[in-house]
């Protein structure tokens, strides 16, 4: 189903998706791959070298370190002529510098299986990045405040927009470290054909050694539409997110849709398989609580325990009870992409959002786009969010 469609509250068409849904399955399974092979590479280096493996990058840390032992990456000297060769206008380079390169560039990497460009638009809040997919079944959203960058400076425009190629973020993952920040860098003189410039540097002192990596990604020209989803929730569903990752990639093995069922007592995350000779379930205890009652270390020590919370929000329909979502049904390959967050160490806390809406044209109820609410980073340093919107299925596709 469209998310325009749902926007609009048009009546759903059932377009056939296997190839695209195929397509994003191969896209993250080679993704995966590249960098398992990676991360071996860099444990058999370890051990070679007898090292100590870096700190996750997710590791709990109250705010950042010490001004004095944080490396603040030097701005290079401004290029005085144009990408064509001609001498440039009075400018001055924005830059901002993230202090984990690993968690933001894998971050804005799980959109390349949804979208060929990335989109990312820098203001004086922060950086923020909306993509819709290109099948338009899913929408995602990152909000990186300038306050979770190390430095965040020199934003002489209202807005900065550039446009750079998904499959070149994705390149940079590898190169990526949690001992390496990431810098992004433009040239602020009124043209639109600046490329933006980025660069990997040593976080810390002790590893002012490493070497230095710049990069520059060509501006693509291409406009990107895509409506910000505004829809009204009537229940929210706290959960831990590797647990959810790995049921969702269990059930992915053998299943093109996941059912997501709520009732009083548990929240659960079922399918059936391709040749429909077997059915598989996880089940999670669920613990009610009050809207707006909730805090971190309820959320936290109740979803490691593999349990969930499930709140009914305030502004609710009151006629929409928690047995009426019960056909819930997403695609499996939209939620396996997803899994790319829930597992990142970064991931500190996964949100769900279900609710129904009458459609114009239809009778009775009809699933709005689940909502996937991704913190990163939270309580630590550099927090950020990730929303994802993914449209559900419907029973004939």
């Amino acid at each position: 189903m469209s998310l325009y469609k749902l926007l609009q509250r048009q009546p759903p068409s059932a377009p056939s998706v296997v190839e695209h849904e195929q397509a994003i399955v191969d896209h993250i399974e080679q993704r995966e791959l590249i960098e398992a092979v990676h991360q071996l590479t860099s444990q058999t280096r370890l051990i070679a070298n007898n090292a100590v493996p870096p700190v996750s990058s997710g590791g709990k840390r109250k705010r950042f370190p010490d001004t004095e032992k944080l490396l603040i990456p030097p701005i290079p000297e401004r290029n005085g002529r144009t990408p064509g060769g001609m001498p440039k206008a009075r400018g001055v380079v924005f830059r901002a510098t993230y202090d984990c390169s690993t968690t933001l560039v894998k971050t804005l990497s799980c959109f390349s299986s949804m979208c060929e460009f990335v989109p990312l638009m820098f203001t004086d809040k922060g950086l923020s990045v909306q993509i819709l997919g290109s099948d338009k079944v899913a929408f995602a959203s990152v909000f990186i405040p300038a306050s979770s960058f190390m430095k965040y400076e020199n934003l002489a425009e209202n807005v900065i927009n550039v446009t750079i190629a998904a499959e070149a973020v994705e390149k940079m993952v590898t190169a990526c470290s949690p001992e390496l920040s990431f810098t992004f860098m433009y040239d602020q003189y009124s043209n639109p054909d600046e490329p933006l410039h980025v660069m990997l540097y040593p976080r810390t002192e002790s590893s002012k050694d490493d070497q230095v990596l710049r990069k520059t990604f060509r501006p693509c020209d291409v406009e990107l539409n895509g409506a910000f989803p505004d829809f009204q929730y009537q229940y929210r569903v706290h959960v831990d997110p590797r647990t959810f990752s790995n049921d969702i990639k269990e059930l992915k093995k053998d299943a093109r849709t996941i059912s997501l069922v709520m009732n009083e007592d548990r929240f659960e995350l079922s399918c059936v398989s391709k040749r429909g000779d077997s059915n598989t379930n996880f089940l999670m205890n669920a613990i009610h609580v009050d809207d707006g009652k909730e805090d971190e270390e309820m959320i936290s020590s109740t979803t490691r325990t593999k349990r969930c919370i499930v709140q009914r929000l305030k502004d609710a329909d009151p006629s929409i009870t928690i047995g009426q979502l019960s056909g819930y049904k997403i695609s499996a390959a939209q939620l396996r992409n997803t899994c790319t967050l829930a597992d990142m160490a970064a991931c500190t806390g996964l949100t769900l959002q279900l609710g129904l809406i009458q459609m114009d044209g239809t009778e009775g109820l009809t699933e709005i786009p689940i909502y996937l609410r991704f913190a990163m980073r939270s309580g630590t340093i550099g927090p950020f969010k990730v929303e994802w919107w993914i449209a559900p299925r419907e029973s004939t596709e």
